[in-house]
Order: C-alpha cells, then structure tokens, then sequence
C-alpha cells in the first residue's frame, strides 16, 4: 500500500487543517535554519539528527528540539569539541534545548545502537535512541551516515533473528527483538508522558492525550513490523548494510 502525505490526505478529502499546516510549515523553517548554520560544522564521521516533533514535522515554538550527535567510525575527541560548537551554534539561533530526560543533545556511539542490541548492555536510552533513528529522525548534516546506521541496525535485528531457525526448522516469522524493543519504548513513552504532562492539565486531560500519542505510535510501531515481516529477508538487508 503506498503511503499518503497529511497533505495529499487533506487535497483528497478537501480538508484545510491549518494547526497541522502551521506546525509542518514551522519545523520545516526551523531545521532549514539550523541545517545552514551547520553547514561549516561537517565530519565524515558524524551526523546531526534531530528526532521527536521537528523530524515528524509537528512542532511548535514550545517543542524540544532533540538531536543527537551520531557518530559512525573511529572515536575521536574532535567530536566533543564538534558537539559543543553544535550546542553553541543552536543557542545562537536560539532554538529550544532538548527535553529534561538527558536522551538528547550529546554524542551517540552507532556501535551502542547496533551492537548492543538484545544484550545485557543495552539501557532504556540507548534502545529508546535506536527506535526514535529508525522510526522518526531527520538528518541535518551527512544524510548518508545517518542511512547506513539504519540500513545496520535494521541488519542486526533481521539477521540476529529472522535467521535463526526454529524447532520445526524454519525461520522466524517476525523479529522478535524488534517486537520486544517496540513494546518497552511504547511502555516507557506512554509512562513519561503522564510524568512529564498530566500534573499541568485539567483533571482527566492526561488520560485524553496519553491515549492519544500511545495509540499513534503504537499503529507506527506495529506498521513498520508488519513492513519487515512482509519485505525484509537477511540476504536484502545484508547487501545494503555497511561494507
């Protein structure tokens, strides 16, 4: 089924939604800002993402701004000097700080998001930083490194299961560590949104938007399982992942 744009949607109905037109319209301006201010700021090794309601195209004046500085290659301290001219660079646009869960706004290791997967060392973080690259981020800066971790960590889910046989002798229909991890992230997001929200709203207003942004994501999450149990096999994953 091919996917339909908010827009086309709204063009085939002959709806005019105008809050979600000045939201598009608004991160849209605001990650062009920041993209150009970043153009100087380039290492082969590195790419700004930015994820959350700007990447989605949802945002607002009172929206986070949460990125992270992706890095796929060999560790370099050059990138923590990278990471606070990116901060300072931001402050002077004067975009918004990312949110106070500390997810965002520093150096992520593309090692800690593949390779970590289904292992003792992977953290509520780093699983919740994996799922928000491959379900809602926007590169600001080197879109190709921000495509190859993709391409890798969906390798690592696809082949780590769907590869392994079962006891009658086939392969696994659907991988199960991606199932796993779509369900903790839709369990945590769900509780630190009431954390973060209900306490500020009307009484029974949290309970309103929690169901909400749970059931939106959770139709993301079981949409993009359904999509690589129906069309990704090792081998195509393989072939595209990193060399």
């Amino acid at each position: 089924m091919e996917a339909m744009s908010v827009e086309s949607l709204a063009d085939r109905y002959g709806a005019i939604w105008l809050a979600i037109k000045a939201a598009r319209a608004y991160a849209l301006e605001r990650v062009e800002e920041v993209r150009e201010k970043l153009t100087e700021l380039h290492d082969p090794q590195a790419s700004v993402v930015v994820m959350g309601s700007f990447a989605r195209r949802e945002a607002t004046p009172d929206s986070d701004f949460d990125w992270m500085l992706l890095i796929d290659g060999a560790s370099n301290p050059d990138h923590f000097t990278l990471a606070a001219q990116i901060v300072e660079a931001l402050s002077e646009l004067g975009i918004p700080k990312p949110g106070p869960t500390e997810l965002f706004g520093k150096l992520v290791s593309s090692h800690d998001l593949i390779h970590y997967i289904a292992g003792t060392k992977d953290t509520n973080e780093n699983l919740t930083r994996r799922l928000l690259l491959l379900l809602e981020s926007t590169a600001i800066t080197n879109e190709p490194l921000r495509e190859r971790v993709i391409r890798n960590v969906l390798a690592r889910y696809v082949i780590n299961d769907r590869s392994i046989r079962s006891q009658s002798g086939k392969f696994n229909g659907i991988p199960h560590f991606l199932l796993n991890d779509s369900r903790s992230l839709l369990a945590d997001d769900g509780s630190g949104f009431c954390v973060k929200n209900v306490g500020a709203w009307p009484r029974g207003m949290g309970d309103q938007e929690y169901q909400t942004s749970f059931f939106q994501k959770a139709f993301v999450y079981c949409r993009s399982t359904y999509v690589l149990h129906s069309r990704a096999t090792p081998s195509r994953i393989i072939g595209q992942g990193k060399r």
